[in-house]
């Protein structure tokens, strides 16, 4: 009724200040725009019924309430007719270019059940994707690029820079893990799958003498292609 959608409004407002002022705090602290923590909001189109958010511009979003409403800015702000290769040229692409000269770059989907975050990083490699036209149809490359999600796009940056460099002179190998957190428990999505005759190696989380955060008994799994990599993937999804 009109009450409770009131009070939806309500807690996601107090949610979204809570949210940004937390953000805020975090930025201020920081004097390097290459390794700040930038924060971006995709907003999922309507599933029936009228949306309570609306998008302003490239970075303000205004989330609309019976009462009142609240504005926020942040680094970047997709509405529902925003593609796939917006997301991620404004979203996570800058943390990708950051990791290919040397930085770690951590790129976090954070939302609620349904709100699109499967479908924005890994879009174009899930079983559950549509089949695309046959290969060489004048729609088969349209379909593939519209789904391509920020894995598709990242791993394609990456083998580009990489041809870029060894045309340069350079001698590069290029490796993936895959991994999933779940209740506090790791799952190499890599490894064989468990039978009654076979179990995963255990998967732990370490940290060095020098603070840095590894992964104890994780595939990498060499991938000398583009293609490689996306077969990789798309395996390790159907698990």
């Amino acid at each position: 009724d009109a009450a409770q959608q009131r009070r939806v409004a309500e807690l996601r407002a107090a949610e979204l200040r809570s949210a940004m002022d937390d953000y805020d705090d975090g930025a201020s602290q920081s004097t390097d725009v290459d390794d700040r923590i930038r924060v971006c909001l995709r907003v999922r189109p309507p599933i029936g019924g009228d949306s309570i958010v609306t998008v302003d511009d490239d970075v303000t979003v205004r989330l609309e309430g019976a009462r009142k409403s609240l504005a926020a800015q942040f680094d970047g702000v997709f509405d529902g007719d925003a593609s796939q290769r917006d997301v991620y040229e404004r979203g996570a692409g800058p943390a990708v270019r950051a990791s290919l000269e040397g930085l770690h770059s951590t790129v976090l989907a954070y939302g609620q059940t349904g709100s699109g975050k499967t479908h924005t990083v890994f879009g174009g490699l899930l079983p559950s994707d549509p089949k695309p036209p046959p290969a060489g149809s004048a729609d088969a490359e349209a379909a593939v690029e519209a789904r391509a999600g920020v894995v598709s796009r990242a791993l394609r940056e990456l083998f580009e820079v990489a041809a870029r460099r060894e045309a340069a002179g350079e001698r590069l190998s290029i490796a993936l893990s895959f991994f999933e957190i779940y209740n506090e428990s790791l799952s190499d999505l890599f490894a064989a799958p468990a039978s009654h005759t076979h179990a995963p190696p255990p998967v732990s989380v370490h940290e060095d003498e020098n603070g840095e955060v590894f992964v104890r008994g994780v595939v990498e799994q060499p991938v000398p292609t583009i293609a490689a990599a996306m077969r990789a993937v798309r395996r390790a999804l159907r698990q």
